[in-house]
């Protein structure tokens, strides 16, 4: 993973899920701050120049209405995030 991550230079990651943000964490990439799980929906500095996003687990929201609405709301922090991104 953390080969990938260096070749695609990504400016944010979706975490889905607890056992991902242990995984990311575990990673210890270069320049990396933890990333909080309990900070779902909330964008979070994961390097100089990647951000990270948390959302619920998606196996644990597919069944449940208010499982999927805290799936799909954790999402909302991506519109001003975009809105700030500079144009191609």
């Amino acid at each position: 993973m953390t080969r990938e991550i260096h070749i695609v230079q990504p400016k944010l990651m979706i975490v889905m899920g607890e056992r991902s943000v242990e995984f990311l964490n575990d990673l210890r990439f270069p320049l990396s701050d933890p990333v909080d799980p309990a900070a779902v929906g909330l964008l979070q500095r994961f390097t100089p120049t990647i951000e990270a996003l948390v959302t619920p687990d998606v196996d644990g929201s597919l069944d449940d209405q208010s499982a999927k609405t805290g799936f799909w709301n954790a999402f909302k922090a991506l519109g001003p995030w975009w809105s700030e991104q500079p144009p191609y």
